[in-house]
């Protein structure tokens, strides 16, 4: 899974990185700038139509409870996902992301790099929930099970996508190519074990 990330890249490496149209380039979301990003927290979103901004969790109603991450086995599976996956696929970049070892009894902090992407692709699903003539937008991570060395550490792991996959991801019509292109897809990942005083449990 991924219960946080960080996203330490200047909002102009980010439209080169991902060709973002220019009328992106308005937008103000350096804000989104962090070392350690948090459920329900805004995010910086590529879409296919280009960046947007969107809170982290998935709700099902305003006061519901936010669903982080997304079994890509649930997407395929269960009619409850199926629109967002269809229609609303998108992209969160990030630098890294943080997992918990809960194969050992450590509970150790693992700081975790894509070694060849210094910012790298989680893929994810959106949706928008309109409540009281507002409307608010929710995004939420795909996760696989784990393979090589995360699985050492957690049997789950968020989506990331292979560089020359992400457009055919945003924008792709064959949705049984695009899920054989995300569970074949296999990053060469770099875990970095966090110094004792910095550890977290959850």
């Amino acid at each position: 899974m991924c219960g946080r990330f960080g996203l330490t890249t200047n909002i102009n490496e980010i439209i080169n990185r991902y060709r973002i149209l220019e009328n992106s380039k308005g937008k103000t979301i350096d804000i989104y700038k962090r070392k350690e990003i948090f459920p329900s927290e805004r995010l910086v979103t590529i879409t296919k139509s280009g960046l947007i901004e969107l809170s982290w969790g998935m709700k099902t109603s305003v006061n519901s409870n936010l669903i982080i991450n997304s079994r890509i086995e649930n997407v395929i599976g269960k009619k409850y996902f199926y629109n967002d996956f269809k229609h609303r696929r998108c992209i969160v970049p990030a630098n890294y992301f943080f997992e918990w070892d809960k194969i050992n009894v450590s509970s150790a902090k693992y700081k975790i790099y894509d070694k060849n992407n210094k910012i790298f692709s989680m893929a994810g699903i959106y949706r928008y929930i309109e409540d009281r003539d507002k409307i608010y937008g929710f995004v939420s991570l795909l996760t696989r099970a784990s393979v090589d060395n995360m699985a050492r550490i957690h049997n789950r792991s968020p989506i990331i996508l292979e560089k020359n996959f992400e457009e055919m991801y945003l924008k792709g019509e064959d949705k049984e190519l695009i899920i054989k292109k995300l569970l074949e897809y296999n990053p060469e990942l770099e875990l970095k074990l966090k110094s004792d005083n910095q550890l977290s449990f959850i």
